[in-house]
């Protein structure tokens, strides 16, 4: 059930992004695309996580790693994959969100993953 929930929820986010006058993109980041990662005072992005952008907006949505947890004032108890870690308009670097978890969404998932890119 609670994979559901997260899932509705990530694909209520993409549908959100799209809707902004413009394309959606998913991108996975790779050590190679680090510029992707979001600023601000609670950004919180790492190699492995997911960018989810628009020409308006950026979301970042948190990997499937092991021990991957929202930033140090989190609780630590839990691993929190396929959370909303952050979410900032393009270019502001004023991320404020430290962790969104639909569903109270915590512990293991299955994966996370990108199911379309945007380009269709």
């Amino acid at each position: 059930m609670t994979r559901l929930v997260l899932a509705g929820c990530f694909l209520l986010l993409l549908a959100y992004i799209a809707a902004q006058n413009g394309g959606v993109e998913a991108i996975e980041v790779g050590k190679d695309r680090t510029d992707l990662l979001p600023t601000g005072k609670e950004a919180d992005g790492i190699i492995g996580d997911f960018v989810l952008r628009n020409k308006r907006i950026h979301a970042l949505i948190s990997a499937n790693l092991p021990h991957r947890r929202a930033n140090m004032a989190m609780d630590w108890e839990f691993v929190t994959p396929g959370c909303l870690y952050d979410l900032d308009l393009r270019g502001a670097s004023n991320d404020q969100i430290t962790l969104f978890q639909p569903g109270e969404q915590i512990g293991a998932v299955s994966y996370v993953r990108i199911v379309s890119d945007g380009r269709d």
